[in-house]
């Protein structure tokens, strides 16, 4: 384990996907795993998520490094993010308008961007996509990250990817190999980055960019995880979930 460090994604990876976001949240008692993890890696535990990190903070323990708005963010363990950019008020107009004319549309403001949901409202993606479309012609240096029935605008240059190149410049990151776990194409690029440096990429439910193998389920980045606590003498097999070929060859994931 020492030799690694684990870049993970929140939403469909550590926690299961919701309706709401709003609900998100670890399984009761998973919160103490991470913490655990987190120190049996050396502190080499990033959470990377298109959240804030405001909204990480709230799901979860303290200890870990945290990335938000899809790199947009960066905080070390009980520090506040570093952020220089703020929400251009021509899309913070845009996610208002959305807001008063789709019932069911969800808006999520970061301090970096805004996050369009339509989950709820499947028949408004086209005028939400559309909507931000404009609001960037008058907002330079914004561009649209889309994910599962979500559209956002974030700062252009900054991304999952390039926020795992400046962890693994620094300690306790550098020196060691990346292995990054993700559900949704806003993780490509994580894996992506996580390949050049010699490490892992591992989808989750999907195919992605840069994923050379993948879990099926969120449950089983958990079973992943608990199972690297127990030691090695005493750990057991690792499951062999249906189609997941990241858990049949657990040795493959060790260094």
């Amino acid at each position: 384990m020492g030799a690694d460090a684990l870049f993970l994604d929140f939403d469909g990876t550590l926690a299961d996907i919701v309706d709401d976001p709003d609900a998100a949240a670890l399984p009761p008692g998973f919160g103490g795993v991470l913490a655990s993890i987190a120190d049996a890696y050396g502190g080499a535990v990033a959470v990377v998520s298109g959240r804030a990190v405001e909204s990480l903070d709230a799901r979860l323990p303290k200890g870990l490094w945290r990335v938000g708005g899809h790199g947009a963010e960066i905080a070390a363990p009980g520090k506040p993010p570093q952020s220089s950019s703020r929400i251009p008020d021509a899309v913070a107009e845009a996610a208002r308008w959305l807001d008063q004319s789709y019932p069911g549309v969800k808006i999520e403001p970061k301090p970096t961007g805004v996050a369009v949901h339509f989950r709820h409202a499947r028949h408004a993606e086209n005028a939400c996509r559309q909507a931000l479309e404009r609001a960037l012609e008058a907002a330079p240096g914004y561009v649209l990250q889309e994910g599962k029935c979500v559209i956002e605008a974030r700062p252009a240059g900054l991304d999952k990817g390039a926020a795992l190149q400046t962890l693994m410049k620094q300690a306790p990151f550098k020196g060691k190999r990346p292995i990054a776990i993700g559900d949704d194409v806003t993780d490509g690029s994580m894996m992506m980055a996580a390949k050049r440096a010699g490490g892992l990429g591992l989808g989750v439910g999907v195919d992605l960019p840069g994923a050379q193998r993948r879990f099926e389920h969120p449950v089983e980045v958990r079973a992943w995880l608990i199972g690297k606590l127990a030691p090695p003498r005493s750990r057991r097999p690792e499951p062999e979930f249906p189609r997941s070929e990241a858990l049949i060859a657990g040795a493959a994931l060790t260094p």
